[in-house]
Protein backbone atom coordinates (compact mmCIF):
# COMPACT_ATOMS: atom_id res chain seq x y z
CA UNK A 1 0.00 0.00 0.00
CA UNK A 2 2.72 1.81 0.86
CA UNK A 3 4.29 1.63 -2.37
CA UNK A 4 1.28 2.57 -4.18
CA UNK A 5 0.54 5.85 -2.45
CA UNK A 6 4.10 6.38 -3.37
CA UNK A 7 3.27 6.12 -7.15
CA UNK A 8 0.31 8.09 -6.10
CA UNK A 9 2.30 10.82 -5.18
CA UNK A 10 5.20 11.13 -7.56
CA UNK A 11 2.38 11.03 -10.16
CA UNK A 12 0.10 14.27 -9.10
CA UNK A 13 3.51 16.12 -8.35
CA UNK A 14 4.39 15.94 -12.38
CA UNK A 15 3.58 18.60 -14.53
CA UNK A 16 0.04 18.55 -15.83
CA UNK A 17 1.38 18.79 -19.50
CA UNK A 18 3.03 15.82 -18.77
CA UNK A 19 0.08 13.30 -17.72
CA UNK A 20 -1.86 13.42 -20.94
CA UNK A 21 1.94 12.55 -22.68
CA UNK A 22 2.40 9.85 -20.39
CA UNK A 23 -1.06 8.27 -20.53
CA UNK A 24 -0.51 8.16 -24.02
CA UNK A 25 2.43 6.72 -24.48
CA UNK A 26 1.55 3.46 -21.66
CA UNK A 27 0.10 1.37 -24.36
CA UNK A 28 2.60 1.25 -26.49
CA UNK A 29 5.26 0.78 -24.11
CA UNK A 30 3.65 -2.31 -22.70
CA UNK A 31 3.53 -3.42 -26.35
CA UNK A 32 6.81 -2.97 -27.91
CA UNK A 33 8.02 -4.78 -24.39
CA UNK A 34 6.29 -8.05 -25.35
CA UNK A 35 7.31 -8.07 -29.25
CA UNK A 36 9.90 -10.41 -28.67
CA UNK A 37 13.21 -10.19 -30.99
CA UNK A 38 12.01 -13.71 -32.20
CA UNK A 39 9.13 -13.34 -33.80
CA UNK A 40 8.17 -11.75 -36.80
CA UNK A 41 10.72 -12.41 -38.85
CA UNK A 42 9.85 -13.27 -42.74
CA UNK A 43 11.48 -13.64 -46.26
CA UNK A 44 9.47 -13.67 -49.47
CA UNK A 45 10.19 -13.14 -53.14
CA UNK A 46 9.50 -10.89 -55.87
CA UNK A 47 8.83 -9.64 -59.30
CA UNK A 48 7.90 -6.55 -61.20
CA UNK A 49 9.10 -4.10 -63.64
CA UNK A 50 11.55 -1.42 -63.84
CA UNK A 51 11.20 1.98 -65.99
CA UNK A 52 14.00 4.14 -66.74
CA UNK A 53 13.98 8.01 -66.31
CA UNK A 54 16.28 9.95 -68.00
CA UNK A 55 18.25 11.19 -70.94
CA UNK A 56 17.65 8.78 -72.95
CA UNK A 57 13.86 8.56 -72.14
CA UNK A 58 11.05 9.73 -73.84
CA UNK A 59 7.94 8.75 -72.68
CA UNK A 60 7.92 9.96 -68.90
CA UNK A 61 4.50 11.35 -69.29
CA UNK A 62 2.81 8.77 -71.31
CA UNK A 63 2.38 5.45 -68.64
CA UNK A 64 1.30 2.97 -71.70
CA UNK A 65 4.23 3.81 -74.16
CA UNK A 66 6.21 4.00 -70.76
CA UNK A 67 5.69 0.05 -69.99
CA UNK A 68 6.38 -1.17 -73.89
CA UNK A 69 9.41 0.80 -74.84
CA UNK A 70 11.24 1.58 -71.84
CA UNK A 71 10.62 -0.81 -69.09
CA UNK A 72 12.20 -4.34 -68.01
CA UNK A 73 12.44 -6.81 -65.39
CA UNK A 74 13.38 -7.18 -62.14
CA UNK A 75 13.64 -10.22 -59.45
CA UNK A 76 14.11 -9.70 -55.80
CA UNK A 77 14.22 -11.18 -52.50
CA UNK A 78 13.32 -9.91 -49.32
CA UNK A 79 13.85 -10.47 -45.60
CA UNK A 80 12.53 -8.24 -42.42
CA UNK A 81 11.61 -7.85 -39.21
CA UNK A 82 8.49 -6.15 -37.47
CA UNK A 83 9.38 -3.64 -35.00
CA UNK A 84 6.29 -3.09 -33.47
CA UNK A 85 2.94 -2.73 -35.17
CA UNK A 86 3.80 0.68 -36.68
CA UNK A 87 6.94 0.11 -38.40
CA UNK A 88 9.25 -2.83 -40.38
CA UNK A 89 12.35 -2.86 -41.46
CA UNK A 90 13.88 -5.01 -44.34
CA UNK A 91 16.65 -5.51 -46.29
CA UNK A 92 16.26 -5.91 -50.40
CA UNK A 93 18.17 -7.76 -53.02
CA UNK A 94 16.85 -7.05 -56.62
CA UNK A 95 18.54 -8.15 -59.99
CA UNK A 96 17.47 -6.11 -63.02
CA UNK A 97 17.51 -4.89 -67.10
CA UNK A 98 16.91 -1.27 -67.72
CA UNK A 99 16.68 0.04 -71.40
CA UNK A 100 15.66 3.17 -73.22
CA UNK A 101 16.19 5.60 -76.18
CA UNK A 102 16.04 8.79 -77.64
CA UNK A 103 15.44 8.97 -81.66
CA UNK A 104 16.24 13.11 -81.50
CA UNK A 105 19.44 11.97 -80.63
CA UNK A 106 20.31 8.47 -82.25
CA UNK A 107 20.63 6.90 -79.05
CA UNK A 108 19.62 3.80 -77.51
CA UNK A 109 20.97 1.78 -74.43
CA UNK A 110 20.74 -1.51 -72.06
CA UNK A 111 21.72 -1.21 -68.83
CA UNK A 112 21.93 -4.46 -66.15
CA UNK A 113 22.08 -3.94 -62.17
CA UNK A 114 21.57 -5.36 -59.15
CA UNK A 115 20.61 -3.59 -56.21
CA UNK A 116 20.95 -3.15 -52.25
CA UNK A 117 18.32 -1.44 -50.07
CA UNK A 118 17.74 -1.48 -46.17
CA UNK A 119 13.79 0.22 -46.14
CA UNK A 120 11.65 0.81 -43.39
CA UNK A 121 7.32 0.61 -44.05
CA UNK A 122 4.93 2.69 -41.39
CA UNK A 123 1.94 0.95 -41.70
CA UNK A 124 -0.86 4.48 -42.74
CA UNK A 125 -3.60 1.97 -41.42
CA UNK A 126 -2.46 1.64 -37.75
CA UNK A 127 -0.95 5.30 -37.97
CA UNK A 128 -4.55 6.27 -38.13
CA UNK A 129 -6.55 3.85 -36.60
CA UNK A 130 -4.37 2.31 -33.90
CA UNK A 131 -6.88 -0.26 -33.34
CA UNK A 132 -7.60 -1.27 -37.11
CA UNK A 133 -7.37 -5.56 -37.85
CA UNK A 134 -8.20 -5.33 -41.55
CA UNK A 135 -6.28 -7.81 -44.11
CA UNK A 136 -5.42 -5.02 -46.78
CA UNK A 137 -3.05 -2.74 -45.18
CA UNK A 138 -0.85 0.38 -46.82
CA UNK A 139 2.35 1.46 -46.40
CA UNK A 140 4.65 4.51 -46.70
CA UNK A 141 8.37 3.28 -47.67
CA UNK A 142 11.63 4.59 -47.37
CA UNK A 143 15.25 3.30 -47.53
CA UNK A 144 19.03 3.61 -48.38
CA UNK A 145 20.91 1.45 -50.71
CA UNK A 146 23.39 1.11 -53.47
CA UNK A 147 23.03 0.04 -56.99
CA UNK A 148 25.91 -1.73 -59.12
CA UNK A 149 25.33 -1.54 -62.88
CA UNK A 150 26.54 -1.83 -65.82
CA UNK A 151 25.69 -0.10 -68.72
CA UNK A 152 25.87 -0.08 -72.38
CA UNK A 153 25.12 3.18 -75.63
CA UNK A 154 24.40 2.44 -79.14
CA UNK A 155 23.44 4.33 -82.23
CA UNK A 156 20.13 3.51 -83.31
CA UNK A 157 20.49 4.06 -86.79
CA UNK A 158 23.36 1.63 -87.43
CA UNK A 159 23.96 -0.46 -84.50
CA UNK A 160 27.36 1.35 -83.86
CA UNK A 161 28.75 1.42 -80.01
CA UNK A 162 29.23 4.82 -78.60
CA UNK A 163 30.05 4.16 -74.77
CA UNK A 164 29.35 2.03 -72.07
CA UNK A 165 30.25 1.86 -67.87
CA UNK A 166 31.45 -1.80 -66.89
CA UNK A 167 31.05 -3.37 -70.28
CA UNK A 168 33.45 -3.64 -73.76
CA UNK A 169 31.71 -3.28 -77.30
CA UNK A 170 30.22 -6.53 -77.67
CA UNK A 171 28.43 -6.21 -74.26
CA UNK A 172 30.78 -8.54 -72.87
CA UNK A 173 31.72 -7.53 -68.91
CA UNK A 174 35.23 -5.16 -68.86
CA UNK A 175 36.43 -3.79 -65.54
CA UNK A 176 34.68 -2.81 -62.88
CA UNK A 177 30.57 -2.04 -62.60
CA UNK A 178 29.68 1.43 -61.29
CA UNK A 179 28.58 1.68 -57.42
CA UNK A 180 26.30 4.31 -57.00
CA UNK A 181 23.72 5.08 -53.74
CA UNK A 182 19.94 5.47 -54.15
CA UNK A 183 17.08 6.85 -52.08
CA UNK A 184 14.14 4.63 -52.77
CA UNK A 185 10.74 6.62 -51.67
CA UNK A 186 7.61 4.81 -52.19
CA UNK A 187 4.26 3.03 -51.32
CA UNK A 188 2.89 -0.70 -50.59
CA UNK A 189 0.02 -2.40 -50.07
CA UNK A 190 -0.20 -5.68 -48.21
CA UNK A 191 -3.29 -8.67 -48.08
CA UNK A 192 -2.69 -10.93 -45.24
CA UNK A 193 -3.68 -14.36 -46.06
CA UNK A 194 -4.20 -17.24 -43.70
CA UNK A 195 -1.69 -16.87 -40.93
CA UNK A 196 1.84 -17.19 -42.13
CA UNK A 197 1.44 -15.84 -45.92
CA UNK A 198 0.63 -12.61 -46.96
CA UNK A 199 0.65 -10.93 -51.08
CA UNK A 200 1.41 -7.85 -51.61
CA UNK A 201 2.05 -4.77 -54.49
CA UNK A 202 4.72 -1.90 -53.94
CA UNK A 203 6.01 1.22 -56.18
CA UNK A 204 9.03 2.78 -55.70
CA UNK A 205 11.08 5.76 -57.35
CA UNK A 206 14.18 5.74 -56.89
CA UNK A 207 16.31 8.59 -56.74
CA UNK A 208 19.77 8.07 -57.58
CA UNK A 209 23.11 10.25 -57.42
CA UNK A 210 24.78 9.83 -60.30
CA UNK A 211 23.88 10.23 -63.85
CA UNK A 212 25.25 7.42 -65.59
CA UNK A 213 22.30 4.65 -65.76
CA UNK A 214 22.37 5.33 -69.47
CA UNK A 215 26.21 5.44 -70.04
CA UNK A 216 25.42 9.07 -71.01
CA UNK A 217 25.94 12.41 -68.69
CA UNK A 218 23.27 14.75 -69.34
CA UNK A 219 23.26 18.29 -69.47
CA UNK A 220 20.03 18.84 -67.48
CA UNK A 221 21.45 18.90 -64.28
CA UNK A 222 19.14 16.02 -63.31
CA UNK A 223 20.10 12.74 -62.58
CA UNK A 224 18.74 9.62 -64.16
CA UNK A 225 15.57 8.12 -61.87
CA UNK A 226 13.63 4.64 -62.24
CA UNK A 227 11.38 3.40 -60.73
CA UNK A 228 10.56 -0.36 -60.02
CA UNK A 229 6.73 -2.02 -59.41
CA UNK A 230 6.98 -5.60 -57.70
CA UNK A 231 4.49 -8.15 -57.14
CA UNK A 232 5.50 -10.61 -54.06
CA UNK A 233 4.66 -12.86 -51.73
CA UNK A 234 6.32 -13.59 -48.25
CA UNK A 235 6.21 -16.40 -45.66
CA UNK A 236 6.55 -15.45 -41.31
CA UNK A 237 8.95 -17.74 -39.84
CA UNK A 238 7.22 -16.63 -36.71
CA UNK A 239 4.15 -15.56 -35.56
CA UNK A 240 3.58 -12.77 -32.51
CA UNK A 241 0.87 -10.79 -30.84
CA UNK A 242 0.01 -7.39 -30.11
CA UNK A 243 -0.18 -6.94 -26.05
CA UNK A 244 -4.23 -7.94 -24.96
CA UNK A 245 -4.97 -8.93 -28.48
CA UNK A 246 -6.32 -12.21 -29.56
CA UNK A 247 -5.52 -11.42 -33.15
CA UNK A 248 -1.78 -12.16 -35.09
CA UNK A 249 0.19 -8.98 -36.51
CA UNK A 250 1.66 -9.51 -39.61
CA UNK A 251 4.46 -7.53 -41.26
CA UNK A 252 4.98 -5.65 -44.12
CA UNK A 253 8.05 -5.49 -46.71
Amino acid sequence: MKKRNSIILHFKRLPVFLIPALLNFAPFSAYTQEFSLNRQWYVGIQSGMTSFFGDLSIHDFNPVRKITDESDIALGLVAGKSINRFADISLLYTHGRMHGSNPAQDLRFKNRFNEYVIESAFNINQLINSSNDSRINFYGTAGLGFIRFRSIKYRISDGAYIASVGYNPDMVSAGSAKNTFIVPVGVLMQYRYKMYWMVYSSFSMRIHNKDLLDSQKGSTGINDRYTIFNLGIAYLLAQGKLSGSKKLECPSF
